[in-house]
């Protein structure tokens, strides 16, 4: 092949990209077989501290319930019923097993409350300190611990609870009934959860990890975050954390089942507090007593830290060698591709408008031979088609002068500034922005004896030299026919017909003109083919004008054209516009439309013809952003005021 006759073609293909290819590959497949070996490992040490901690937590709960039955046979023989030897008996107890936390022996009281007895001894300190239950204030016969037993007539682990006015601790209660002298009652063991802490924080191989514990309803007993202790659910945290999983954890623990739930499941670090946004992986197993879960969490982040450090060392080295490849490459290609140099200059020397030095190099018979002739034949080519670009130019400059001064003799018949408000009658103010160096768009006005404003505003069917031409005709003949005062439709329709004549290429303009008087405020109207204009009130409130329309001017020679009357209000504004500002288009070609503008109009605006009219332009802008224009936009505003009005 022709294409790896080329040296430095081969050299690239030969060295650069089989090794990269090579070098990727071989960090790809190591990364994942790491990254699966650690991912193994970080769950078989998940699986053993799972173990472990199930069977310290079985065994103390064990502990626990052991501990109370056993005191209930001397509690349930008491010769005597009476607080002393309750406490005494319970006492003893406590400082056998030193893992309970408190315990209680409390009599059901009468219906009417009578015989109220509980007493209540558990740790202070390095001692015992006893305290009652009985009363109002903690009413212990009403507390889950208490009732549940009696209810089922067996003992009973309550779900863990903060004991308010009673230990004011988190603890979980083994609660055994009984009957001692023919009364019914229950025997207590406290079991304490902060020796939980410790387990929650434990670490896998060095690796943060989190133990979590949680009852049968899913709440959590052993967590890192110390605020969700006895706070959260299995369930809460399943909607909080976007984990769906959880909620089948309780069902599993219920059925004795182990189960594994992973990034594929859904998992992440939300569950311990971490960031949602990183896979993590949790172990849940049963416990037999008390219907409590573990789970075992760690990230996947965590244990593939190491991998990723070496991965990245991996791939700095392969950067390293593929620059070192590249130098060597540079320094052959340097070495046996020096008459390219030669060839450069030349191209400098084109650059800079020599076009008639030889090319060197175009007797040799390699590449660069074969190179050098082409650019001899390309640098030619150039020089004559430079020639031919000054040329054509030259010839466009001209003509952009000759444009330039049609757009400024076309703007001359244009208004060339607005007058005060207090000269012309009424506060006006107008724009024209065309779509190319001349445009087909008009608008004109001339104050009348009578105290009259005349006003037209006009698009031409067409766009650039052609419409503008037409333009100019259009507008100089209403400004002839302006000066004698008639009703806008008759200047229409004398317009209408001397424009008919001579009208070879058929081209027509849209017009809206007006007569204002401005000491009432009285408008008489006439449209011919025109968009209606808008009236917009002094407290902002947007109108369309219904009026009848007639035919565009230059098309028909006996055409009319309806007029409309209407009564311009103090402060009410006049909305005249062409198709520029309605059709106007964003970036995907939508049209701004006339809802659009509505919308505009109705937002807050300096009270003046001026500030309406910037709204607009401002609105047709922003929404248009920086989409090329495609037909002249013009506009012409006037607000009326009521003569004597200081406003």
């Amino acid at each position: 092949m022709k294409l790896f006759k080329s040296l430095s073609t081969r050299l690239v293909v030969a060295m650069l990209i089989p090794l990269s290819l090579l070098l990727l590959l071989a960090t790809w497949i190591e990364t994942r077989t790491a990254a699966g070996t650690m991912i193994r490992t970080g769950e078989a040490a998940a699986a053993n501290l799972g173990a472990t901690v199930k069977e310290e937590l079985q065994g103390v709960l064990r502990s626990t319930k052991a501990s109370v039955e056993s005191m209930a046979i001397p509690l349930s023989r008491l010769p005597s019923l009476n607080e002393a030897g309750a406490v005494s008996l319970l006492s003893e107890s406590i400082e056998g097993f030193p893992l309970l936390y408190g315990s209680t022996l409390a009599l059901a009281p009468e219906p009417d409350g009578a015989g109220q007895m509980a007493p209540y001894v558990h740790r202070e300190g390095d001692g015992l300190e006893v305290t009652s239950l009985a009363g109002d204030d903690y009413r212990y016969w009403e507390w889950p611990w208490f009732t549940e037993p009696l209810e089922l007539g067996q003992p009973t682990w309550s779900t863990p609870y903060y004991d308010e006015g009673g230990g004011e601790v988190r603890m979980v209660t083994y609660s055994v009934p009984l009957t001692v002298e023919g009364r019914q009652a229950v025997l207590t063991a406290d079991l304490e959860l902060g020796f939980l802490t410790e387990i929650a924080g434990s670490s896998l191989l060095g690796r943060p990890g989190a133990v979590l514990v949680f009852d049968a309803d899913g709440r959590l007993v052993a967590h890192p975050e110390d605020d969700w202790l006895l706070e959260r659910r299995l369930d809460d945290l399943a909607r909080e954390q976007n984990l769906p999983i959880l909620r089948e954890v309780t069902a599993t623990i219920a059925r004795g089942e182990e189960r594994w739930l992973r990034p594929d499941d859904g998992m992440h670090e939300g569950l311990a507090g971490g960031d949602p946004q990183r896979p993590g992986r949790l172990l849940v197993l049963p416990l037999k007593e008390a219907g409590w879960g573990v789970g075992v969490y760690f990230s996947d982040q965590d244990f593939l830290a190491d991998i990723q450090a070496a991965t990245r060392f991996r791939l700095l080295f392969a950067i390293g060698l593929l620059i070192l490849l590249a130098s060597t490459l540079a320094f052959v290609s340097l070495r046996s591709l020096r008459p390219l140099g030669e060839l450069a200059d030349r191209t400098r020397a084109i650059a800079r408008g020599e076009f008639h030095g030889d090319t060197p190099g175009q007797e040799r018979a390699d590449e660069i031979g074969r190179l050098s002739r082409s650019f001899h034949l390309m640098q030619e080519h150039l020089q004559h088609y430079i020639e031919d670009l000054t040329r054509a130019t030259a010839a466009r400059e001209r003509m952009d002068a000759e444009l330039t001064t049609a757009r400024l003799l076309q703007h001359a018949l244009l208004p060339r500034e607005q007058p005060p408000a207090e000269e012309l009658g009424v506060d006006l103010a107008a724009t024209v922005r065309s779509a190319r160096a001349v445009g087909g768009d008009l608008y004109n006005y001339t104050r009348l004896a009578g105290n009259r404003l005349f006003f037209v505003i006009g698009d031409v069917s067409d766009k650039g030299v052609p419409a503008a031409l037409f333009m100019t005709r259009a507008n100089a003949m209403l400004k002839g026919v302006a000066a004698h005062g008639n009703h806008p439709e008759e200047l229409l329709a004398e317009v209408n017909r001397a424009l008919c004549e001579e009208n070879e290429l058929c081209m027509f303009v849209t017009l809206l003109a007006g007569m204002l008087h401005l000491d009432d405020g009285r408008l008489r109207l006439a449209s011919a083919g025109h968009d209606a204009p808008l009236r917009v009130a002094a407290d902002g409130k947007v109108r369309q004008i219904a009026m009848e329309n007639g035919p565009p001017v230059g098309l028909d020679p006996d055409a009319e054209f309806p007029a409309h009357e209407l009564l311009l209000r103090d402060g009410e504004a006049l909305v005249t516009f062409t198709d520029g500002v309605t059709e106007a288009r964003d970036p995907d070609g939508v049209l701004f439309g006339e809802k659009r503008l509505v919308a505009a109009l109705a937002q807050p605006h300096p009270p003046n013809a001026a500030g309406l009219l910037a709204c607009i332009y401002e609105a047709v802008e922003r929404y248009a952003a920086g989409a090329e224009q495609a037909d002249d936009l013009t506009l012409l505003v006037l607000r009326w005021h009521a003569p004597g009005d200081a406003s």
